[in-house]
């Protein structure tokens, strides 16, 4: 079929089935790692009236402020994802796959303007839609951030392309009613992807790209267009400038030698990754570099200065070829310059491979020209070729989506491909612990610790997995290689703290005697809160230890500093109660139990303690009624507070 004659709303449908028929077995594939944080357990989406505090403040982004990142578009589309239907994973990866299905639609625009071939735009426009890469960004639903940032990015690209071919040559023509709308689309569409992400800021640099091969005196003419962006570039940076300092200068997660030569060297990666998509992993076994000594970092880096070398002396008859390749890498620049956590992600090709699309549509144009030039047969050969290459794309899709199906399949996925790195074996870890299969978490947090001993959480999961088996002289080992490696981390000692504390517990239920491991506990829990001196939990802990040790002043000294801290917390003040009991204070006691069941009514400890108390102080009405209450709260108190009713009313009866 001649490709001129395909249009309308059968382009759109042409353009749109494929991918839409691809993810089809996606929609029901769950939240994954980073979702937890950004979606699930972030209450701020689940109420659409916190709409414009999205624009204002960053730490709405996700459930904890250390997560804080500047985009308001994208929580707001997940505002109105979970209004729509809450947590139904379906209506999330419908709009990733409309907002995709939208760049396919802008892929084959963009191609048109730059090839003027529809037969290339047709292909390059497929090539994007099936490609395998794009099935990280489409199924992993926090990514929805690289699809709406790459529909406004690539919007913004069209509209600037209508502007340069049919806008202004002279100077006269600047103030004219079509270049006014192409101006104020390209900016609104440039806005939005800022809204949306910062890797926006490559869009500026795309376009001076373009400008400065193919109209380099439309740099300067052009000062509207380019005096605007760089305006909203500013005022952008001042939004996101804290968050900006602590990832370049105030506490970059590497060094920018190790950045820059890792980055070098994952370019050629990515490039392997468009051309030969079939190694595709959420965690690629990526090692840092930090200088050309590295074989692999060097041999990449030569391979680009060639690469550019050549693109540069073709320039005048390949023109397009160079600005797909420079477009290519501008698009990678933010992510590769800025140190992030996770060196290498497929996630981050999705800008890159609209370029890559182009090229490679037009390439296979021209192989199917070359095909149908040679004979009627030839012909057939090259739309065939295409095809296949289409079908083999669209069926790897497929396959990586069936990946995405759950963290298991995810993350074994990755540990298979990657077993070097130790991300995916945590991972993995974590999703065996929560199928309650504590052998095989052990074994994948052994293999992820291997590679990187330095992970402390990993070692305090493992201590509470060998915990869970019964292997008490390993957790002990896992709880200190973690208080070894961050000694200053009070939570760490905690943790210690309470599995001496399980130990000791353990045994007095075997024998009589008081525990060894008491002290060890009471250790522990002190150096937690040297650390942590106002953390009321650990301050609990350790006067709970005090207690059992009788050290009932210094219990109750710590248990008050636990309630200036915590004032209207049930379970501290319900402590504090049991510290002035020990002391033989029961007025004291009694009032600590009022102020807990007035903080929770439905505590039923606190309420059967208030009921001790009360009898004590020979309160027998408020007795009876906080015996009651526990009773009615918690049936373990059934039988208990009817043995003590029954005391109460015989010592009445003999009182008579």
């Amino acid at each position: 079929m001649n490709a001129r004659l395909i249009s309308g709303w059968r382009l759109w449908l042409l353009l749109a089935v494929p991918p839409a028929l691809v993810y089809g077995n996606s929609l029901q594939n769950p939240f994954h790692y980073d979702d937890a944080h950004s979606i699930v357990e972030n209450e701020h989406i689940r109420d659409v009236s916190n709409i414009p505090r999205f624009f204002v403040d960053p730490t709405l982004f996700a459930s904890e402020p250390r997560f804080a990142m500047y985009r308001p578009l994208l929580l707001t589309t997940f505002a109105l994802n979970h209004a729509l239907g809450e947590y139904d994973v379906v209506g999330y990866h419908v709009i990733a796959i409309l907002l995709h299905i939208g760049c396919v639609f802008l892929v084959h625009g963009i191609a048109m303007r730059l090839l003027g071939d529809h037969r290339s735009a047709l292909v390059a426009a497929l090539v994007f839609g099936l490609h395998p890469i794009a099935s990280e960004p489409v199924n992993y639903i926090s990514s929805r951030s690289e699809l709406l940032v790459a529909l406004f990015f690539l919007a913004g690209i069209g509209a600037f392309l209508v502007r340069r071919q049919t806008g202004p040559s002279r100077e006269s023509q600047v103030d004219s009613v079509s270049d006014a709308k192409t101006l104020c689309l390209v900016l609104i569409a440039y806005g939005a992807a800022l809204l949306t992400k910062a890797t926006a800021v490559a869009l500026p640099a795309t376009l001076l790209v373009y400008d400065a091969i193919f109209h380099h005196r439309m740099i300067r003419r052009d000062h509207k267009l380019y005096a605007g962006m760089a305006l909203m570039s500013g005022l952008y940076l001042w939004m996101i400038l804290g968050q900006f300092h602590k990832a370049t200068v105030g506490a970059p997660v590497r060094e920018y030698g190790e950045q820059l030569w890792s980055q070098v060297k994952a370019v050629v990666l990515y490039a392997q990754l468009l051309l030969v998509p079939t190694k595709l992993s959420v965690d690629h076994q990526f090692l840092i570099s930090d200088s050309l000594i590295d074989p692999f970092a060097a041999i990449s880096f030569l391979l680009l200065v060639t690469i550019m070398a050549i693109g540069w002396r073709a320039r005048g008859k390949g023109r397009i070829h160079l600005f797909l390749v420079l477009w290519f890498l501008v698009a990678l620049a933010p992510a590769s310059l800025v140190p992030l956590n996770v060196l290498v992600n497929e996630h981050r090709l999705y800008i890159p491979l609209a370029a890559f699309a182009i090229a490679f549509g037009w390439g296979l144009e021209r192989l199917r020209q070359a095909f149908d030039a040679r004979s009627n047969s030839g012909r057939w050969m090259g739309l065939t070729t295409i095809a296949g290459l289409m079908l083999s794309y669209g069926c790897m899709t497929s396959a990586r989506n069936e990946v995405w199906g759950s963290a298991g399949t995810l993350w074994q996925d990755a540990a298979v491909k990657a077993p070097l790195m130790a991300r995916p074996h945590f991972f993995l870890a974590e999703d065996h612990a929560v199928a309650e299969r504590p052998d095989l978490a052990i074994a994948a947090y052994q293999r992820g610790l291997a590679s990187d001993s330095t992970f402390t959480t990993g070692y305090v999961r493992l201590g509470d997995l060998y915990s869970i088996t019964s292997d008490l002289e390993r957790a002990e080992r896992a709880y200190l290689k973690a208080c070894d490696l961050e000694p200053d981390r009070g939570e760490l000692w905690g943790y210690l703290g309470s599995h001496y504390r399980e130990r000791a517990i353990l045994d007095e239920r075997s024998f009589s005697g008081p525990s060894n491991w008491w002290p060890r506990s009471l250790e522990a829990y002190e150096r937690a809160v040297i650390s942590k001196p106002q953390d009321p939990a650990l301050l609990n802990n350790l006067g709970n230890t005090y207690q059992v040790m009788g050290r009932y002043d210094d219990a109750l000294t710590v248990r008050k500093r636990a309630v200036t801290i915590a004032p209207h917390d049930p379970e501290t003040l319900f402590n504090l109660g049991n510290d002035y009991r020990y002391l033989q204070n029961p007025v004291a006691a009694k009032a600590a139990y009022e102020r807990s069941v007035s903080a929770v009514p439905d505590y039923a400890h606190a309420w059967f303690s208030l009921g001790l108390v009360r009898q004590e102080t020979a309160d027998t009405l408020g007795a009876i009624q906080a015996y009651t209450h526990a009773a009615q709260l918690d049936r373990q108190y059934a039988a208990v507070v009817g043995e003590r009713l029954r005391s109460m009313r015989a010592e009445e009866g003999g009182d008579e």
